[in-house]
């Protein structure tokens, strides 16, 4: 199973504490080395979900490296995307940001392949430093390095505590763009149309910036989530590239994109290089920025400055 397969963590019930039983169980599965693994969201046996509660599943799910909804409703119904219309748009917007995560799921499964690292992990995984993360994040889960996500479990709950782990750059709450002090708990809103989860400073996060359509091959356009260093630090990443499909990479048709985020007090310095043979299906590349930084940005292509100023989008071409 670890080597070979995708799993789920069996036909689950649909209640509320299953939800939260499901992420126990995914913390265990991925500190045994099992990280291919995903839940059957919505509940697989039982009635079916009220809107909030699939919404919270799903909500949940598109973090995981297996993102399926699956039933068998005792029913007669059975958990679609669009089984309910009041709630469609959101679902919608759910689907197409796991779409939007693809590609840092893909380096995050890659070095699973490679390294052996968990694509989800306990908070603790990341910050066994500080000991609070032992007992006050045992709800929570980090995807890969970077991200804190911070699901809801209890029906009627707009809002919830969050431990920040003790981190010097801090952690931006992502929906909101709000940064936040490590080694606190915050209240923050959780809100139905959106998940909530932060991304710690220092981060560089991939994401497929394309238009999605469903039924037709998805633009491939290559973006990343810069949060910078609070005030000095450097980050250096190489995420890995290929065509996602054949098995040519065996053959060396892959690359890397060699990111590295430098933080001053005064400026924000992002270089990017590519290398391996390996011919990217996008052409232009795009950096976000958080709304509240106020430094200027410079960008370096293969050691050429193609940018200098203080926009918060940045796209240049390859």
């Amino acid at each position: 199973m670890q080597r070979y397969c995708q799993t789920w963590s069996g036909d689950n019930y649909t209640d509320w504490k299953t939800l939260k039983y499901n992420h126990y169980i995914g913390i265990g599965l991925t500190l045994s080395g099992v990280y291919n693994f995903g839940h059957d969201v919505g509940g697989f046996f039982g009635p079916a979900p009220t809107p909030e509660l699939f919404l919270r599943w799903i909500q949940y799910g598109i973090f995981l490296p297996r993102f399926t909804i699956h039933s068998w409703n005792t029913d007669g119904t059975v958990n679609e995307p669009w089984m309910y219309p009041e709630i469609i748009d959101e679902v919608r917007e759910l689907i197409n940001f796991r779409e939007k995560l693809v590609p840092y799921f893909y380096q995050l499964f890659y070095e699973a392949h490679e390294f052996y690292k968990p694509i989800i992990r306990p908070v603790f995984y990341e910050f066994e430093y500080d000991e609070k993360t032992f007992l006050l994040n045992i709800d929570d889960l980090m995807l890969g390095p970077n991200i804190l996500v911070c699901p809801v479990y209890e029906e009627n709950t707009h809002e919830r505590e969050v431990y920040l782990p003790l981190y010097n750059d801090g952690w931006m709450e992502f929906r909101t763009q709000k940064m936040y002090e490590g080694g606190q708990v915050v209240l923050v809103e959780t809100p139905l149309s959106f998940p909530t989860f932060f991304i710690r400073g220092g981060s560089v996060i991939p994401f497929n910036d394309g238009k999605l359509e469903f039924g037709k091959e998805n633009i491939e356009e290559r973006a990343f989530w810069i949060v910078p260093h609070r005030e000095e630090g450097i980050t250096s990443v190489s995420f890995f590239e290929d065509d996602g499909i054949s098995e040519e990479y065996l053959n060396g048709e892959y690359a890397f994109v060699d990111v590295e985020l430098i933080s001053s007090t005064k400026e924000i310095v992002i270089k990017i290089d590519i290398r391996g043979k390996y011919i990217l299906k996008y052409k232009t590349i795009k950096f976000y920025l958080p709304r509240y930084e106020k430094r200027k940005a410079s960008v370096y292509y293969k050691n050429v400055q193609v940018y200098s100023g203080d926009e918060k989008q940045i796209v240049f071409s390859l």
